[in-house]
């Protein structure tokens, strides 16, 4: 979080902010009904949450524990979150589907696509667009802004579980072929192999130094 706090969410449900000044006393903001699956920090200062089991798509304000905007739902759980700029949020399901939320106008997402199984990752590229990886093994960039088709960047060998966004464009993905890739988008379907983990790579994350 921008003041320094850290957000996490449990498969206990638990949302929770925890000040590296006084550890093991979290505030608990609330939760979601069996597990909190997904989860971004907001540029205002608050939390956005995705749930397991119950799909809904949470905004959480610090300041007003227990009170949660609610923005909507999935049909099944919510398998990926991330901010966007101008305060709206990305989602990707367990249904495949791809949602952008306007806190401003809850319950009215806009669906811009889908993969053909569970999203598995979701990531904020810095032009705005957004970029997903999903059980499919597709790498897809969308721009949220229309319901049009996909920028198709290729797809892996097996599931793609996470999805990072590099500062020059690039996308950093993991999955369950145990491969860790960079995908260019000026040379589509061609990833560049960086290495491998002895099993799957559940997560990805890119450093600022790229």
């Amino acid at each position: 979080m921008r003041d320094g706090r850290i957000a996490s969410g449990g498969l206990d449900g638990r949302v929770l902010i925890w000040d590296l000044h006084h550890p093991g006393v979290p505030l608990e903001l609330g939760t979601h009904h069996r597990g909190v699956s997904a989860i971004t920090t907001l540029p205002d200062g608050g939390v956005a949450t995705g749930g397991d089991d119950d799909g809904r798509v949470r905004i959480w304000d610090p300041d007003r524990p227990g009170t949660p905007l609610e923005l909507g739902n999935h049909d099944r759980g919510v398998a990926a979150i991330a901010a966007l700029p101008g305060g709206r949020i990305a989602s990707g399901g367990y249904d495949g589907r791809i949602r952008i939320w306007d806190p401003q106008h809850p319950g009215t997402p806009v669906e811009i696509g889908d993969h053909d199984s569970k999203v598995g990752s979701i990531t904020a590229l810095r032009d705005g667009r957004i970029a997903t990886g999903g059980y499919d093994g597709r790498v897809r960039v969308w721009n949220p802004h229309y319901t049009s088709a996909p920028v198709e960047f290729g797809s892996a060998d097996r599931f793609i579980t996470s999805v990072a966004a590099l500062r020059d464009g690039r996308i950093a993905t993991g999955g369950m072929d145990y491969r860790v890739l960079i995908w260019d988008p000026q040379n589509p379907g061609a990833p560049l192999e960086l290495g491998s983990h002895d099993y799957v790579v559940e997560a990805v994350a890119a450093l600022p130094d790229g």
